[in-house]
């Protein structure tokens, strides 16, 4: 029986993709008007190759395909060096770039999944794919927030296209490293803007997705189902409480953070209007880890204020744990049965915010903690810092006041971050716990791992190590990119790649010094990092085969 094949595309798909492509070309030729002939040709080639690819695919012509992205490839690498001249070529040679190896490394099209789907819109692998709806959703946040950053009511002076993507990924993905001062730069509109893409983020495409949907009476699908499922580690038939749930508790405690820091900055000497604007805003960032504050100096101005630092940590390790851990607190309190997870989250979570915390204390008591006066207020920092440094972003002292000691023992805890379901990054809080735990049981000669008296799954703990894998080989990656085009110490670009891929804000000094290239650089780290590099890997894979009745031989690989 021959094989079903998909259609050929349609001739007004082929239109539609070649306007898209040309609105691209037209966009990119207005942010960037430096673009010679050259380079615009090069880009109009590029609009065309995409639906031609797209044609090939469909009528399943892989060798013409194959041939086409290799000939497509080779052109973009004769013509990246010259890319590289300016801020703006800098960013479409990247962009290019990553768009081309997507989509040669995509798999194809005639995989039994995709021939059930024979007919079906173009876009529907995305809506249907956890990892592509993501890492699609996102993008596209990132792009519509730098477009409305970029309009005259949002900036108090005109600003480049390329800080404005830098300033919309940063929130969007939830990191709030900054390039422009947010109080100066931006207006009410463009800081309102600003906290639009921070809530946005924070809660995930999807999950408002989901919740406009369950609003609105319709039922889910199946696939968007699964999808939600996943971002929120949501099993079983409780979806739709688990969504709501979300929301409740996500509105009701930035509401409640909202009020108590209006009136803590309202006592720290600000008028009612501008301490109940500073107060929503440094509410929603610190619950949602983004990192962003009204102030030039993040909460340096405030770190004798205790009450302030203790509420916004307050905010951030609570949105670091996510709402559904959130949720379970109460059956904590009374004493209930807790999930494995939940225990591990909860253990976890308490070791990595007051080890470090004491650390930061001794180590730190007269150099980093010197300008801050008294010993309560000291040991509030130190706290603060602990809690920060886990993906959220703020500073009350300056970190470049910091000893070696103190920014190695960062760098390990920004890797580590929040929870899952939260809104923090890094490779998260279980994923670590996992990792210590397999090495444990590896060394005792153990070939299971337990966790409070269950068995972990073998794929958990490939999937952990996968994480720690991929955020490692990203880190080595953006790092090596950012020495060759940037002349920073090495110290402060580490710190800096960490940082973005960690979701964390948090900088040395090196994000003022960035040019174009390193800009396009970090923007990458910081959505890679937000998508999580097991997303991005699983974007890229082909989806998992079943498993037959037969495995290949076993083999000893010697290791150590």
């Amino acid at each position: 029986m021959a094989r079903p094949t998909e259609p050929p595309l349609p001739t007004w798909r082929l239109l539609l993709l070649c306007g898209a492509g040309a609105l691209a070309y037209g966009a990119l030729s207005r942010l960037w008007p430096e673009a010679d002939a050259r380079l615009s040709l090069f880009a109009l080639g590029l609009a065309l190759l995409f639906p031609l690819s797209a044609w090939t695919r469909a009528r399943g012509r892989r060798g013409a395909r194959a041939l086409l992205w290799v000939g497509v490839l080779g052109c973009w690498a004769l013509a990246a060096p010259r890319l590289s001249d300016s801020p703006g070529r800098a960013l479409l040679a990247f962009l290019l770039g990553g768009s081309l190896l997507a989509g040669g490394l995509a798999p194809p099209q005639s995989s039994p999944r995709r021939a059930r789907r024979l007919g079906a819109p173009w876009w529907e692998p995305v809506l249907h794919d956890p990892a592509r709806l993501l890492v699609v959703s996102f993008l596209l946040s990132g792009l519509a927030g730098g477009a409305l950053l970029s309009l005259p009511w949002a900036v108090t002076q005109p600003i480049s296209g390329l800080d404005a993507l830098f300033t919309s990924f940063s929130a969007v993905c939830v990191t709030g490293l900054i390039v422009l001062d947010t109080p100066v730069a931006f207006t009410g509109f463009g800081q309102a803007a600003i906290l639009l893409l921070i809530q946005v983020g924070g809660l995930g495409i999807m999950a408002f997705s989901t919740a406009a949907l369950f609003l609105m009476g319709r039922r889910l699908s199946l696939e968007h189902e699964a999808a939600v499922s996943q971002l929120f580690g949501e099993h079983g038939g409780g979806l739709g409480r688990a969504v709501r749930q979300v929301f409740v508790i996500t509105f009701g405690v930035e509401a409640l953070g909202a009020v108590v820091l209006s009136g803590l900055f309202w006592r720290a000497g600000d008028p009612l209007g501008q301490a109940a604007w500073r107060g929503l805003f440094t509410a929603i960032s610190a619950f949602c880890n983004a990192g962003f504050a009204l102030q030039s100096e993040s909460l340096i101005p405030y770190q004798d204020s205790p009450a302030i630092l203790h509420a916004v940590a307050a905010l951030i390790v609570l949105g670091g744990l996510g709402p559904v851990v959130v949720g379970l607190l109460p059956h904590l309190i009374r004493r209930r049965r807790l999930s494995p997870q939940a225990k591990l989250v909860l253990a976890a979570t308490a070791l990595l915010l007051i080890g470090p915390a004491l650390f930061l204390a001794a180590a730190e008591w007269d150099r980093g903690l010197g300008t801050v006066s008294g010993a309560g207020a000291k040991l509030s920092n130190a706290w603060f810092q602990s809690v920060t440094l886990r993906t959220a972003g703020f500073n009350s002292i300056d970190l470049t006041r910091l000893g070696p000691a103190s920014i190695t023992l960062s760098l390990a805890i920004m890797v580590v971050g929040g929870c899952p379901g939260g809104t923090a990054g890094g490779i998260k809080t279980t994923t670590a716990a996992l990792l210590f735990l397999a090495t444990w049981a590896g060394v005792r000669g153990r070939d299971q791992v337990s966790v409070f008296g269950f068995r972990v799954g073998r794929r958990t703990i490939f999937k952990a190590f996968a994480t720690v894998a991929l955020f490692a080989y990203a880190a080595f990656l953006a790092l090596v990119a950012l020495q060759l085009t940037q002349s920073t110490p090495f110290l402060r670009l580490l710190f800096e790649v960490i940082s973005a891929l960690a979701t964390v804000g948090l900088s040395l000094g090196a994000t003022a010094e960035l040019d174009g290239v390193g800009k396009v650089i970090v923007i990458t780290c910081m959505l890679a990092g937000r998508v999580g590099p097991l997303t991005l890997f699983l974007l890229l894979a082909e989806p998992e085969r079943a498993a037959g009745r037969w495995q290949r031989p076993r083999a000893e690989i010697a290791t150590g």
